[in-house]
């Protein structure tokens, strides 16, 4: 369908700018806008997360025996729509490379999808389906690591509630993540297609639990700058701003 790409960008260079002003989950979205646009009528509102529901002490590890893990496996979470554009085939790539070097990792997949079968290749993955409330908390708290391979996000909502959850996050370095992730202290950040640098973050942080709890903690920390009322105040500058007397 390439050829109907100059047709789509046409018709979203002529709606954004005949918006009075446009909201963007991240900075850099801000940034692309603005050059859309051709002008600064574009202003941040990002996404908050509820840090009382994902927090580490939602940590199950009963719930985790009961999937057949020991207290010595590392758990690699895959968290969001199972669908191809959330980078499955990378996912999959790099855990079926761990699980070959590593008998003591195992992936939980936590989502529906239609890609689900796409998970097959992979060893012991535990599927859970849909979750939400308190079911979903424990599941993404009862993780070690979430292995975030999309880069067609446009915020991150599921990078944010691993944080918040106390995950250690290896990400694929797409703006999104970038705008939540400090390289190496808050989560690491990987080129998106190199399958080897998932790999050897996630090995490194297998080795080195303390160091993998200290990523999380830090991650758990950063995410308190991400509060719904701070998001709120931000789309409410933006209607202050329109409705502001000429």
């Amino acid at each position: 369908l390439g050829w109907a790409r100059p047709l789509v960008e046409a018709h979203l260079r002529r709606f954004y700018r005949r918006c009075d002003h446009v909201l963007a989950p991240t900075p850099a979205l801000v940034e692309a806008m603005k050059v859309l646009r051709g002008d600064d009528r574009v202003s941040l509102w990002s996404r908050g997360v509820d840090r009382t529901l994902f927090d580490p002490a939602r940590r199950d590890d009963e719930w985790r025996r009961s999937n057949g893990w020991s207290d010595a496996d590392v758990v690699v979470l895959f968290f969001g729509r199972l669908v191809a554009e959330k980078g499955i085939d990378r996912f999959v790539s790099t855990v079926r490379r761990l699980q070959d070097r590593n008998a003591h990792i195992h992936p939980l997949i936590v989502g529906a999808g239609p890609s689900a079968d796409a998970f097959g290749p992979l060893r012991k993955a535990v599927m859970t389906g849909h979750l939400d409330g308190e079911q979903l908390a424990r599941a993404v708290a009862s993780a070690d690591v979430l292995l975030h391979t999309s880069t067609t996000e446009s915020f991150g909502n599921v990078v944010l509630e691993a944080m918040a959850s106390g995950l250690a996050v290896v990400s694929a370095a797409a703006a999104s993540s970038e705008a939540l992730i400090e390289d190496d202290r808050t989560g690491i950040l990987c080129a998106p297609d190199d399958i080897g640098s998932y790999e050897q973050a996630i090995l490194a942080l297998v080795d080195e639990p303390g160091r993998r709890r200290e990523i999380g903690m830090a991650a758990r920390l950063a995410s308190e700058a991400y509060s719904w009322t701070n998001a709120s105040r931000q789309a409410a500058d933006a209607y202050r701003l329109l409705l502001r007397p000429a």
